[in-house]
């Protein structure tokens, strides 16, 4: 699930967030500022009806192969840092499902 065409803002990412119906008007979402990384890409820590979760936009062409939104680890959870959601878009792998 590719995310070229959004901003690379918070405001970018509930754009993208509503566009692929991953959330509602009923839910409640509060991003955080985001960071990027050297190759651009775009990362934020959100609480998505209170429980963080990682979103990462990247425009690269591998991109579409990414999962893009994973639920943060229990020991992230309390915190909810853009460092955090950063650190782990490096470790978070490729969907399965995408492979083909």
């Amino acid at each position: 699930m590719a995310t070229t065409g959004y901003a690379h803002t918070p405001e970018g990412a509930l754009d993208f967030l509503k566009d692929k119906r991953l959330i509602t008007a009923a839910d409640t979402v509060l991003p955080s500022p985001g960071k990027t990384d050297s190759t651009g890409m775009y990362v934020l820590a959100l609480r998505i009806n209170a429980t963080c979760h990682y979103l990462r936009m990247d425009s690269s062409s591998l991109a579409s192969t990414l999962v893009p939104l994973w639920p943060a680890p229990a020991n992230g959870q309390k915190t909810c840092t853009a460092d955090e959601a950063l650190a782990a878009a490096a470790l978070y792998g490729i969907d399965p499902s995408t492979l083909g």
